[in-house]
């Protein structure tokens, strides 16, 4: 898995060095290219489709792709400039089909291997193609879109496999009567109907999937139903936490914790562990990022490399019970009954250590609890998985016992399944 720093709300097009200069100071490595900073779409209202206008600005992005190779930040997936949903201008399909285009050569010039192609939502109309939708049913207007969005992507075949790249659909909305709801690719079935008839179409994989957090959240849909439909064509996460207004923070950090304006991220977190997500993760803290002074940015940027280990570390829970041959968890309490809830069965523990001398030789949870020194006698790929919040002082009393297996960190705050069972220590007197 590969974790990407959205440059929303961190740099502006025409200036982008900071921003460079900002992400690669936290840590991260790789970042997004994102048109959108260049070539945003929402001016046509003003300028129309002024073409030499709007290829100039696309052009600007060369400058970030040489600054990122000389500063070595990785643009290893590009975002195309895309139709936004309040956009009143017609949407022409050759002038949206030209600039997709321009973006995904800078795209390979770049380095990237996929580039994000929204799906157009608003109502189109092409010189070839049905006439203006004013007046027509609800119905019509989806089919035409449905039909211009087809048309969009396959024309983009061509070029993709000459570049090399894979184009990755997203989930969309629709601007309907000023509210937006779910559009194109939004529900789980649609999504992996297009993926299949797409990828039929164009004799091979040109297709695959991106999940986008900020769209799924304005319409509170489910995310892991989203994650398996994608499946192994899941090749991107646009993680973001929701405000009130369907505003794209830092995640964890979103603007409400009440009933409805919660993101979804027990869903999302499941849905990427049961298919073994190994794609890119992408932060888009745009809104988090956005309201600081440049002069606090920087502030802000180690917090986020944090937020990205930890979302992998959920994400790649499983991980280390698949790679090594047998586990040994060490805590037995409650994290170790959700162990042996969710995963006793799949990766069935040798035994559990405590360091409470009380505790050994009992039976816990099927296991019995050992001593510390009980690890000495196993396999030296035997993970030790500990289970207990006290992550960083058990691991170096492992460290000071200098044992030679491998150690990770076990984690029940989003976990397949719940179990009610709880340990009451005040009634056991300890």
């Amino acid at each position: 898995m590969r974790v990407l720093c959205s440059p929303q709300g961190l740099m502006e097009g025409r200036h982008p060095g900071q921003g460079v200069r900002d992400i690669l100071a936290s840590g991260l490595k790789a970042g997004v290219l994102d048109f959108s900073l260049f070539c945003p779409l929402a001016l046509v209202d003003k300028y129309g489709w002024d073409m030499v206008r709007l290829r100039r600005w696309l052009r600007e992005a060369e400058q970030l792709i040489a600054l990122a190779r000389e500063q070595g930040l990785d643009l290893p997936l590009a975002l195309a400039p895309f139709w936004p949903w309040e956009a009143r201008a017609e949407l022409e399909m050759d002038s949206l089909l030209e600039l997709t285009e321009e973006s995904m050569r800078l795209a390979a010039k770049a380095g990237a291997g996929a580039v994000l192609v929204r799906p157009a939502f608003c109502h189109p109309t092409t010189a070839s193609g049905p006439p203006p939708l004013k007046g027509r049913t609800s119905q019509g207007a989806e089919d035409a879109m449905r039909r211009f969005n087809r048309e969009f992507y396959l024309r983009l075949v061509p070029l993709a496999k000459e570049l090399g790249l894979q184009i990755l659909l997203m989930n969309g909305l629709r601007n309907v009567g000023g509210h937006l709801v779910r559009g194109l690719c939004a529900e789980p079935r649609e999504a992996a109907r297009w993926l299949e008839e797409l990828n039929l179409e164009a004799g091979e994989e040109i297709f695959g999937f991106a999940l986008d957090m900020e769209a799924a959240n304005l319409c509170g849909q489910d995310m892991q139903a989203l994650v398996h439909a994608a499946g192994t064509r899941l090749q991107a996460v646009l993680a973001s936490d929701r405000g009130p207004e369907g505003a794209a923070y830092l995640p964890f950090l979103g603007g409400g914790h009440r009933k409805g304006l919660r993101a979804d991220w027990l869903g999302l977190l499941r849905g990427l562990r049961d298919i073994a997500f190994d794609g890119f993760l992408v932060l888009n803290l745009r809104d988090t990022a956005a309201p600081l002074s440049p002069l606090l940015r920087p502030a802000l940027l180690p917090l986020v490399k944090r937020v990205a280990d930890y979302l992998v570390w959920q994400i790649e829970l499983e991980k280390p019970l698949r790679t090594y041959p047998s586990v040994v968890l060490f805590g037995a309490g409650n994290m170790c009954l959700n162990y042996m809830s969710c995963y006793g069965e799949k990766y069935p523990p040798l035994f559990a250590c405590d360091n409470n001398p009380k505790r050994w030789g009992e039976k816990f949870a099927g296991l019995e609890v050992r001593s510390p020194e009980a690890l000495r006698e196993t396999a030296t790929d035997t993970v030790i998985l500990i289970c207990n919040i006290y992550y960083r002082e058990i691991e170096a009393q492992l460290q000071e016992m200098a044992l030679p297996n491998p150690i990770a960190y076990f984690n029940d705050e989003y976990l397949p399944t719940f179990t009610a069972e709880r340990i009451d220590w005040l009634e056991r007197g300890e």
